[in-house]
């Protein structure tokens, strides 16, 4: 519900409002219900955890802060799945010269991979 005092604009076909709490920020309402226990409810509140500062358009959102985000997740995804993978025996680990660790397939159990794989 917003307030009487408040200024009604459209953005891109969106009815928008603005606060008077801060000058220049404006409340998009749509007329839906938002999800707020989406995925991406919590990568943009992520997100802006680490970068308090931040401040972009959708698009802007979209391209580079939701990417930012689900990087990270999938760096601690992958890096779990490479443990396991080289636990099991099917991925060899190897460091290299300047200390980063190198995954390559174990080709002793090439044959076993590819029975798992068409599983």
């Amino acid at each position: 519900m917003f307030h009487r005092s408040e200024t009604w604009a459209f953005l891109s076909g969106m009815a928008v409002a603005k606060k008077e709490t801060a000058p220049g920020e404006l409340v998009v309402n749509t007329g839906a219900p938002t999800p707020r226990r989406s995925p991406i409810f919590y990568d943009i509140l992520g997100y802006l955890v680490d970068h308090p500062g931040a401040q972009d358009t959708v698009e802007g959102i979209v391209e580079w802060w939701l990417l930012e985000q689900r990087i990270k997740k999938a760096t601690t995804q992958v890096k779990a799945v490479l443990a396991q993978l080289v636990a099991e025996g099917l991925v060899i680990a190897h460091q290299g010269p300047a200390g980063r660790v190198y995954y390559r397939v174990n080709r002793q159990k090439l044959r076993g991979i590819r029975r798992l794989l068409r599983e």
